[in-house]
């Protein structure tokens, strides 16, 4: 769906920061490894509800980092999971218009 949305004209009318903003939102949840080992992005579409995007979203929220002595750290990345879920959600709106039989119109991941 996010290489449906690249096509598309609404994509291509928004600045370069935007569109920045979108790609790095997108990578950030379509590269997600949920616990069986699947990427987030190899889902179906009409496998995401409103709990698995606050799921997704809980968990975007906090990364550890592990350095080279083992030690782990927990930092929050608040403002890029903000971000990701609102390019999640433009995707879902511009797609919704654009294909009306794939996507349902319900978006998971609502304000």
């Amino acid at each position: 769906m996010i290489g449906a949305f690249k096509t598309t004209q609404q994509c291509k009318d928004v600045d370069r920061h935007t569109k920045t903003t979108y790609d790095n939102g997108t990578k950030i949840v379509a590269d997600y490894v949920l616990t069986d080992g699947t990427r987030v992005g190899s889902k179906r579409v009409a496998d995401f509800s409103q709990a698995f995007a606050d799921a997704i979203f809980a968990k975007l929220i906090e990364v550890k980092d592990v350095d080279v002595d083992g030690n782990v750290s927990i930092r929050q990345r608040r403002p890029a999971a903000i971000a990701a879920m609102g390019a999640c959600r433009r995707v879902w709106f511009v797609m919704k218009r654009a294909e009306k039989a794939l996507v349902p119109a319900i978006n998971p991941s609502p304000r």
